[in-house]
């Protein structure tokens, strides 16, 4: 009886402490999901509060820029015509192009332009502005997006890390490396990346989209040299476009990947 008694005894703390280890579990995983919900939540959140901003952003940039070029000494068409043009002459642009009119009118016929896409003519020369940023800004599309994958796959990849090992020296590595990596400003981590792999290493090229042969060779049909040397199936052309956007695309992704790893 008595060493029933103590087995009984010994097995109510045994079952007591296994049921606080079980709630003990179920409320880590409980905290832990609330933690990465939360972190999900404010990932979310952050994104849509950044495409929010655009918008107001947007309308602001284009205000300044309205303003400067008004309050400006001077104005945009005597200056691209470079004084050498009779005051008749300008007069009749300027009340062609409408800056003859009231500020405000010009600036409503500005705005709604620039909702349209009508981003006008040039001066100069009359192309319309809206080819050549088609022509120009697609580089520029090009490097963000490929810059927006490298970030995505960096930051992602060490924010998660990060919390899987949490506390642990993964942990302070990777809160390590998002901190400096966001800190460093990007034209020096370029000029880095410039002198190591171009420079010393000679592994890649440090200027321009393309070597001198494709640039005058290759048929564009987007302006954007990936896709253009995808279409017409010049493997070689695809080559040298990518050992180009290397760099660049790296460089612009580390730098925007230490925010994935702040918030993830």
């Amino acid at each position: 009886r008595r060493s029933s008694r103590r087995g009984a005894a010994t097995a109510a703390p045994l079952g007591v402490s296994f049921r606080r280890d079980r709630v003990s579990t179920a409320r880590r995983r409980g905290y832990g999901s609330a933690f990465m919900s939360a972190k999900g939540t404010s990932l979310r959140q952050y994104a849509l509060t950044r495409l929010a901003l655009v918008i107001p952003m947007v309308f602001i940039l284009l205000t300044l820029v309205f303003l400067l070029m008004r309050v400006a000494p001077g104005d945009p068409i005597s200056s691209a015509l470079g004084g050498r043009v009779p005051k008749e002459e300008v007069d009749k642009i300027k009340a062609e192009l409408g800056f003859d009119r009231p500020i405000y009118v010009q600036y409503g016929d500005y705005l709604a332009d620039v909702v349209r896409l009508d981003f006008g003519t040039t001066i100069t020369d009359r192309r319309p502005i809206g080819d050549i940023v088609k022509e120009n800004g697609a580089a520029t599309l090009e490097l963000t997006f490929f810059a927006m994958i490298v970030a995505l796959v960096v930051g992602v990849t060490f924010g998660l890390l990060a919390g899987r090992f949490r506390d642990t020296w993964i942990d302070g590595g990777g809160r390590l490396f998002g901190i400096v990596i966001y800190a460093m400003p990007v034209f020096f981590l370029g000029l880095m990346a410039q002198l190591f792999f171009g420079s010393y290493l000679g592994w890649l090229p440090t200027s321009d989209r393309a070597s001198p042969i494709v640039d005058a060779t290759l048929e564009t049909h987007t302006n954007i040299y990936t896709i253009d040397t995808l279409i017409n199936r010049d493997w070689d052309a695809f080559v040298d476009v990518s050992k180009h956007l290397i760099l660049p695309a790296v460089t612009l992704g580390l730098v925007t990947a230490g925010v994935f790893i702040r918030l993830i």
